[in-house]
């Protein structure tokens, strides 16, 4: 989701010109791709191949420990990438810190219950794109609504498939949403950007 979420914000901007040069949005796709998609799925891959989980899908909660904590370091290093390109949106350098605090928290609840990490992960999208209305001035409505619609279609087929209680998609949709808006808006308070 962090990669659709920077696409979006990249290929929706109204005009407002986010990124100067097109070589920096490759750079920051790039970046986003391999610290929050390429990285975290070599990893389970390999934790299947040696063993260390039965499924891919993971859906053993105590199997997600593991991932989620290496996905937390994947993030912070994807952060410090990010911060080495100059001139681009203070909100670029903010996202890969939300997203890792959206992780921690992914983890903590993770300790304790099951909460459904699709939906915890279209809530942070949800996020971005209105943090993005707020951090560039463009109108970002749309995608705003077409993640909503996405929650939806997730939350449901989730609890279709019996994988979720409609309290856990609940839960992992707001606490997505909430972790990431409001880090975001802490660390860009805290940092100075």
């Amino acid at each position: 989701m962090p990669l659709f979420g920077v696409a979006g914000i990249l290929y929706w901007d109204t005009g407002n010109g986010l990124v100067v040069h097109p070589m920096i949005k490759t750079y920051l796709l790039v970046i986003t791709a391999i610290f929050h998609s390429i990285l975290p799925l070599i990893t389970l891959v390999m934790m299947k191949l040696f063993g260390l989980t039965n499924k891919l899908e993971l859906p053993n909660r105590r199997d997600r420990l593991a991932p989620i904590a290496i996905s937390i370091v994947f993030a912070v290093f994807g952060y410090f990438y990010i911060t080495k390109i100059p001139s681009v949106n203070t909100l670029f350098y903010l996202l890969p810190l939300g997203s890792s605090v959206v992780l921690v928290g992914a983890f903590l609840f993770t300790t304790r219950f099951q909460i459904s990490l699709h939906l915890m992960s279209v809530g942070a999208l949800t996020a971005t794109y209105l943090l993005a209305t707020q951090f560039t001035g463009s109108n970002f409505l749309i995608p705003v609504v077409i993640s909503i619609l996405v929650a939806g279609c997730t939350a449901f087929a989730r609890i279709t498939l019996n994988a979720h209680k409609p309290y856990q998609v609940y839960v992992g949709y707001l606490v997505g949403f909430t972790l990431l808006y409001f880090s975001v808006l802490i660390f860009n308070a805290i940092l100075g950007y």
